[in-house]
């Protein structure tokens, strides 16, 4: 098993939110409802629901679930990005840890939201085996990365590309095939596994210059092909369901 430099993701994503007052965010604000609008399809409110957002950074993605009446906790590796998010949402519960080894009990959460953090391990069977734990029976697990499929991330963010750029991202990092997710959650006894493409998952900013130049047409091509005939080969981001 190849584990995760776990001192990479903490230098940088502390670095990230030392950068900006308002915390550390990639995606843009009709990103991120992308994304929500997508998990809402196997999400209903209710108060009575815990939720955990792993990977939740300075608690932007967290927060845009408040209205859905849950209990909602977030989980990150980065103390920096946590002291963002405590000091920017009260009302959700923040604590730093290391998502492959929580301190939550078997059976913990309805929910398990991954933000974007599956494609930063080079080997997830250690991640999804936790979370499988921390799961009630019943409970769903939604994840949201990059994918592989998709052309720009092909060419832009997977290390065998020539037009790789490491700039922006952590040596762990790289987009996900479906086939590599459904490895990892194969290894556990969920009762449903859907994994698809989706696209019109727009960026607030780019790291490198060329990208950052390019990220108007970037989101406008991502606005275009979130269509049925597309988005599910071509998306840039892959959604993983699972029920347990």
């Amino acid at each position: 098993m190849i584990e995760q430099d776990k001192k990479v993701e903490v230098d940088f994503f502390d670095h990230k939110a030392q950068s900006s007052d308002q915390g550390y965010s990639m995606l843009d604000s009709r990103g991120y409802q992308r994304v929500v609008s997508e998990f809402q399809r196997y999400l209903t409110p209710n108060k009575n629901l815990k939720v955990l957002d792993v990977g939740c950074g300075t608690g932007t993605f967290t927060a845009m679930f408040l209205n859905f009446g849950f209990e909602l906790y977030g989980l990150d590796i980065s103390g920096i990005c946590i002291e963002h998010a405590k000091n920017r949402h009260s009302n959700i519960q923040f604590e730093q840890g290391d998502i492959e080894d929580t301190r939550f009990e078997d059976s913990s959460f309805d929910v398990i939201l991954l933000s974007g953090v599956l494609h930063h391990f080079p080997d997830m069977a250690r991640v999804v085996r936790e979370c499988y734990r921390i799961l009630k029976k019943g409970g769903c697990i939604l994840a949201y990365d990059p994918h592989r499929g998709n052309p720009f991330m092909r060419l832009h963010r997977c290390k065998d590309s020539v037009f790789y750029s490491s700039e922006g991202v952590t040596e762990n990092e790289e987009p996900l095939s479906r086939e590599k997710i459904r490895k990892a959650f194969n290894l556990h006894n969920f009762l449903e596994i859907r994994i698809y493409g989706i696209s019109g998952v727009t960026f607030e900013n780019a790291a490198d210059k060329l990208a950052g130049r390019l990220l108007a047409v970037y989101n406008f091509i991502e606005m275009i092909i979130d269509n049925p005939l597309l988005r599910d080969k071509y998306g840039a981001f892959l959604i993983t369901y699972a029920r347990k």
